[in-house]
């Protein structure tokens, strides 16, 4: 008789061990799907990774005055805002027609600082080895210019990815050192 009741203890311990394992795996699987975090997709010659911050930087150097040019981008859900653009001189092919504000940018000092705010659903972003293109985030520069082709094309747009897509997609941050 304590046999069977040893079996049966037995048995219902691998049935409600069966049962947690199945619910933890439930939220596990249901909170990848529906947990989503915003972020910005690059994509590039069939590749692509993103980025987790909510603002970044685009700087390049000017084809003609060969001077350094920044733009400053808030990341919003369906869209980028252009908030500022950062330019070391002032001449012909700059924007005059928006508001100079006073720079206090510790990031670029003695840049001319331009107010913007105009909203843009995405971003194509030709670029190449003669103008030296960087994003610019927290955590570092992202040399993309090393990344593609001259003259190619990089696609920014804001995305909602799940837990899953982020686990199955690279960072930007990380294929900056994978390229390397």
């Amino acid at each position: 008789m304590s046999n069977h009741k040893n079996q049966y203890s037995v048995e219902r311990g691998t049935g409600l061990f069966m049962v947690i394992t199945f619910m933890v795996l439930l939220v596990i699987i249901g909170g990848g799907w529906i947990f989503r975090q915003q972020v910005t997709v690059l994509s590039f010659n069939q590749e692509s990774c993103y980025i987790e911050e909510n603002s970044f930087d685009i700087k390049w150097l000017h084809s003609v005055e060969k001077q350094w040019w920044i733009e400053r981008y808030q990341v919003r859900s369906d869209d980028f805002l252009l908030t500022d653009t950062y330019m070391q001189t002032f001449g012909a092919g700059t924007p005059s027609t928006e508001t100079i504000v006073s720079n206090n940018s510790k990031d670029y000092p003695n840049y001319i600082q331009y107010r913007i705010q105009t909203s843009l659903p995405y971003l194509n972003w030709m670029v190449s080895h003669n103008i030296k293109a960087h994003v610019i985030i927290t955590s570092g520069i992202l040399p993309v210019y090393d990344w593609v082709d001259d003259y190619t094309t990089i696609y920014f747009v804001p995305k909602k990815l799940s837990l899953w897509q982020l686990l199955l997609q690279e960072s930007c941050y990380e294929h900056a050192y994978s390229t390397k």
